[in-house]
């Protein structure tokens, strides 16, 4: 037979487990590290009025709020995860993104 006290601690530990974040032995498991995400490179943005999206004509330029040489975000699922800069292969054919920065809170 179980005293209070016990089933109390136990049924604590138990529940403490199961909101405990994840540390990063379960997120250095194979299984969690093989889950595919999606990284978006985010070269800028633009605040435009429906009205002048709708007005635009084939070739008008919309102006980002980045100049070239400038660091793009990187997003995974809408949230910033840090920092990269844009890179071409040596025949310019490929692009890509060399990560510079990485958010401390992600």
């Amino acid at each position: 037979m179980m005293n209070n006290d016990t089933f109390e601690a136990r049924s604590t530990s138990a529940s403490s487990r199961s909101t405990m974040p994840a540390t990063s032995l379960e997120l250095s498991s194979p299984r969690v590290r093989d889950i595919p995400i999606e990284v978006q490179a985010v070269l800028g943005r633009v605040k435009v009025s429906v009205s002048q999206l709708m007005s635009a004509k084939p070739g008008e330029p919309f102006w980002l709020d980045k100049h070239f040489g400038e660091p793009v975000e990187l997003q995974v699922n809408g949230k910033r995860i840090g920092y990269g800069e844009i890179i071409a292969d040596e025949r310019d054919n490929i692009i890509g993104i060399r990560m510079i920065s990485v958010e401390a809170d992600i």
